[in-house]
This record gives structure tokens, sequence and C-alpha cells, in this order.
């Protein structure tokens, strides 16, 4: 598990529009990007002005990628548990990783908001962050001990 642990999974990013609905034809968003201006994450322009967010004082994770595009680094994945291991040969192993998803800090104090303004199969993995996923890690055996090979 250890050597799971030491590995760099790539992180989760979500990709949401910075041109805030107006809050008659999709209230949910409209409030969701209204939490997030009140808490200085995005800062938005007025309507007469555009009505484009950018990344507020208090929205650091938070890069724009185009003009109307704001992207986060919504958390990774990392181990949970081993559900089996297998030896495949003398200096092989194959193990089925249960994962679970650990959110970046700004993510997690602002879940619900995020959640509002993502599309549903726009961003596959956060689709799972619930129920997690299961991997599969690819062992080496060197000289040194075992190593950490490939997780996909």
């Amino acid at each position: 598990m250890d050597l799971l642990k030491d590995s760099n999974t790539s992180n989760l990013t979500m990709r949401f529009s910075a041109a805030p609905p107006d809050a008659a034809s999709a209230p949910m968003v409209a409030r969701a990007y209204e939490q997030l201006k009140e808490n200085h994450v995005l800062d938005c322009s007025s309507v007469s002005q555009g009505n484009l967010c950018i990344p507020g004082p208090a929205g650091g994770a938070i890069q724009q990628e185009t003009a109307t595009t704001l992207v986060l680094t919504a958390g990774r994945w990392v181990p949970a548990t081993i559900v089996s291991l297998r030896r495949t040969s003398s200096s092989t192993a194959v193990a089925q990783v249960h994962m679970s998803f650990e959110p970046s800090p700004l993510y997690r104090d602002f879940t619900s908001a995020f959640d509002s303004l993502r599309t549903t199969g726009a961003s596959p993995d956060l689709d799972q962050k619930g129920d997690g996923k299961t991997m599969t890690a690819t062992f080496q055996r060197y000289e040194d001990g075992w190593h950490l090979e490939s997780l996909q």
C-alpha cells in the first residue's frame, strides 16, 4: 500500500463556463455562481459589461482556460483498499486497487456550488467520485525491492 500511496495520480479537473446564466433560466446554477461570488472565489462583471467571471481573490486554484471557460483542479484519486493481488511471475505482480476521491481544498469547501456548475458526463471521473473506482496496479521486483510500474 505504501508504494501506491507514494504514486502520483493525475489531478481531476473540471471545466465550467465563465458566463453565469440569468436566474430565470437556470436558478440553481445562478445560485451557485452567486455563492462563489459572495465568497470571493469568482469575480464577475455586471451584465452590462458582458457578465463574465474570472478567478477571485479566494479562487487561487481556478484558472482561466479561455475567455469563456474556467478550470478547477477538483481533486485526485488516492488508494483506499487493495481488492486483489496476484503474482504473475517471479518478478511481477498485479493488484486491483479501490481508489477514493480526495477533493482539493477549494472544491471541498464549495462542492455543492461546483457540482451545480458541472455538466453530467463532461468529467466522467468526477461522476464516479461518490463510489470511487477500481484501478489496476502493476508491480515489478528489482534487486532493491518492489516498484510500482503503472497504475491505470
